[in-house]
């Protein structure tokens, strides 16, 4: 079996026809709105099994007719849902501020929240980390080609030429370290009423679930992900935790667009932003049942039972 990771993907262009087996690993670049993939679409012109840790919908394995999917529980498990496994919260939940989201590397999906928070004032240095650089053009080109040049209206919830596209901010940030990262920002998740999860390559129109949600998991507080469309219901349907419904709209899920969902997203939590520090803690209290369960539901691994359970009636 040919094993390619991010760094090689070049290499597919070299494969033989002979190539039998591949197994991908992360996030392979993401798929568009029409359910492509660059990576695949060159692996396509051959007869090839992949095996992938995401589940892929109809919707792309319609596209690669010549691939025969595998769903690689194996890799997903090693590579980011053990990751947090070693892991024990100190369970300080002060409630000091409202909002946290970290952010590592570049993605145009981070670009946008980090913003649309700021522009919003619902950035906030002290709580929200930014592991990279970019520029007002190319936020304003990346609006204009996910609302067909209607850039002239929606980048004014983004745009407000601050200097927040330059920042740097970071606390021991170590690419891929997870529980070292954790550690270094338990503080900022756990005395946060919200986390907003940003997921690898949010732009992306097929969900892709890393090890992020997992820092609010263990840390049992509230979060939401800016991530590609049906994101939360995957958690759900596929990995077997719960969602926080008492408290969140989870409609922005099914939009498919990245930015009209992003702006759905702030939308439903700019409600919360004006409450007091009690109810704040009102809203954890409310949700409590669902948080313990889903940090059991994690420590017990029986995510990956139900995992197993999907994959099998996927190819039933």
């Amino acid at each position: 079996m040919l094993i390619v990771n991010p760094p090689d993907y070049n290499r597919i262009k070299d494969i033989s026809s002979n190539t039998k087996q591949i197994r991908l690993r992360d996030h392979i670049g993401g798929f568009d709105r029409y359910y492509k993939n660059n990576l695949l679409d060159t692996i396509n012109l051959n007869k090839t099994e992949v095996h992938y840790h995401a589940h892929l919908p109809n919707a792309v394995k319609n596209n690669y007719p010549n691939i025969n999917f595998k769903f690689d529980i194996d890799t997903q498990e090693n590579l980011n849902l053990r990751s947090m496994s070693e892991f024990k919260t100190n369970n300080i939940n002060l409630y000091e501020n409202f909002l946290c989201t970290l952010l590592g590397s570049f993605h145009e999906s981070r670009m946008l929240l980090a913003s649309i928070l700021h522009k919003s004032q619902l950035w906030n240095d002290d709580y929200c980390t930014k592991n990279f650089e970019y520029d007002w053009n190319t936020v304003d080109g990346v609006i204009a080609y996910y609302t067909e040049n209607k850039e002239h209206v929606y980048n004014r919830f983004f745009i407000d030429h601050s200097d927040i596209d330059k920042k740097i901010i970071s606390i021991d940030y170590d690419h891929c370290n997870t529980v070292h990262n954790m550690k270094a920002t338990e503080l900022l998740v756990g005395n946060s009423c919200i986390t907003i999860v940003a997921e690898t390559i949010g732009e992306s129109y097929v969900p892709f679930v890393t090890e992020k949600f997992l820092q609010n998991i263990v840390t049992k507080t509230l979060f939401l992900g800016y991530a590609q469309p049906g994101w939360h219901h995957t958690l759900v349907d596929q990995y077997g935790f719960k969602l926080y419904n008492s408290v969140f709209d989870y409609s922005f899920d099914d939009i498919k667009n990245p930015v009209y969902r992003l702006l759905r997203l702030i939308e439903m939590i700019s409600k919360f932003r004006y409450l007091t520090k009690k109810d704040w803690h009102e809203i954890y209290l409310a949700e409590k049942d669902t948080i313990e369960y889903n940090y059991n539901h994690y420590y017990s691994k029986k995510y990956l039972t139900c995992l197993k359970q999907f994959d099998k009636s996927n190819n039933a």
